[in-house]
Order: structure tokens, then C-alpha cells, then sequence
């Protein structure tokens, strides 16, 4: 009787298991087919233009990223422009606030940061291949909304817990849990406003949460696909260039 038991045990948890493979797979199948990820697989390059509020003061923004991994955020406050960028293996930072008159190396957490947004297609897309791990925890309720609980774990140890709706497939928020320098930091980024540009869709709307509180608010003005950019403006000659003019 016990080695039935067993037996049946076993089955009854490969079964689950196999469902529990096959849900997540359906899910992100969705997940793709609304966003466009088809299209997006396609895309060599994308600027983004926006606004964000932080502490009361608006800070001015122009991404830009370019296949395969390259990525420069620019951010201007009050007339001075902070820049970082990644050319696909070395990344730079330039922070006039602090001082900064040349480009320094950038930090660890920042390189990573950089090299997740010059993933054009998302961490989701092709996880397995990028090392990543995901899992589909459950169920959960955002904001009167049902959506799916899917668990992304990259090889440094960063966790990344995506809330999609179960309705329309798109992702409403992302809690992240980010270790810097030993110590884990939690937070949330909530997204809304999704729209469509050339078949693709983009959250235009997203508000920044630590602790449950609002730390930021950004919006996006536009979304350029496949304007060419000039592979120059990710080296840090770019800067030094410009600083010696």
C-alpha cells in the first residue's frame, strides 16, 4: 500500500509540475502576442523621450538603445545633463551634480542596470538562454485587478517579481529586490497608459514606489523605432571628445 501510495505521489506531482511548465509557457505566449514581441524582436534601435517628477523637481530624459547592447541615458536637471552608457562591454558615467567634469567608470549596480535596458526585447523574452530563471508563484490581486505572480531570478541574485494582468496580459508592476553592495533594496515600479507604436506596445506612464511611497513619477513623450544611431555616442570619447573642444 505505501509503495502505491508513492507511486501515485510521484504521478500526481510530475502531473502538476508538467501544468504548472505548460501554464507558464502559455501565459508568456500571451504575454508576447499582445505586446508585439514579434515586432520588437525586429527593432535595431529605439529613443525614448520623457519627463519624470522627483522631490518636486522635473528631470528631462532621452534614452537610447541600440542592438546588440548598447545603451545612453541622459537625464538633465536645471540645466546640467548626467550621463551614463554602455557600448556592450565597457559602461561610463558622467554626473556634473557630483562634480564630475570627465566620465568615470561606472559603478557595478549601475553597469547592470544598463545592461538589462539595453536588452531591447525584456528579461522575459528568451530567459532561458540568458541564464535567467522564472517561475510561476500564483495569484494575486493589484488594485481590484487579477494578475499572474511570475518570479525572475538572474544569476547575481536579483529577484524580480512581475505582476501581470491575467485579463489583457501586460505587466502592471515589477517588484524589484536588488542587492548594492551587500544589501538588498526593494522596490516597485507600477506601470499604465500602455499604447501602441508600429504594432508594439509601451507603458507611457510609470510611477516609482519604496517602502509604499511614491519617490517618482515618469512619463514618456515619444517612442522613435530604428531611427539610426551612431554607435560613437556609447564610447566615452563622446565626452572627453566634446570636453576638449
Amino acid at each position: 500500500m505505501k509503495k502505491l501510495f508513492y507511486i501515485l505521489s510521484a504521478i500526481f506531482l510530475l502531473s502538476c509540475l508538467t501544468i504548472h511548465a505548460q501554464t507558464l509557457e502559455e501565459i508568456l505566449a500571451k504575454h508576447f502576442q499582445t505586446i508585439g514581441q514579434d515586432k520588437l524582436s525586429e527593432v535595431q534601435s529605439l529613443i525614448t523621450k520623457g519627463k519624470m517628477q522627483q522631490s518636486g523637481i522635473e528631470i528631462l530624459f532621452i534614452q537610447y538603445v541600440k542592438r546588440p547592447n548598447k545603451m545612453r541615458s541622459e537625464a538633465t536637471i536645471q540645466g546640467l545633463t548626467s550621463i551614463t552608457a554602455y557600448n556592450g562591454k565597457q559602461s561610463w558615467q558622467l554626473n556634473p551634480m557630483l562634480g564630475d567634469t570627465l566620465p568615470q567608470p561606472a559603478t557595478k549596480e549601475v553597469t547592470d542596470e544598463l545592461k538589462e535596458g539595453a536588452d531591447l526585447d525584456g528579461m522575459l523574452y528568451n530567459y532561458k538562454e540568458k541564464g535567467y530563471t522564472l517561475e510561476l508563484t500564483g495569484t494575486d490581486d493589484f488594485d481590484g485587478q487579477k494578475v499572474f505572480l511570475l518570479k525572475l531570478t538572474k544569476p547575481n541574485g536579483n529577484v524580480y517579481i512581475h505582476y501581470m494582468d491575467a485579463d489583457n496580459f501586460v505587466i502592471l508592476k515589477t517588484v524589484s529586490k536588488i542587492k548594492i553592495k551587500g544589501v538588498e533594496r526593494e522596490a516597485e515600479m507600477v506601470y499604465s497608459n500602455y499604447k501602441p507604436v508600429e504594432g508594439i506596445i509601451f507603458p507611457f506612464s510609470s510611477e516609482i514606489k519604496v517602502a509604499g511611497n511614491t519617490v517618482g513619477q515618469m512619463v514618456i513623450d515619444s517612442v522613435i523605432i530604428n531611427q539610426d544611431i551612431d554607435d560613437s555616442i556609447f564610447e566615452i570619447s563622446s565626452v572627453t571628445k566634446q570636453k576638449k573642444d
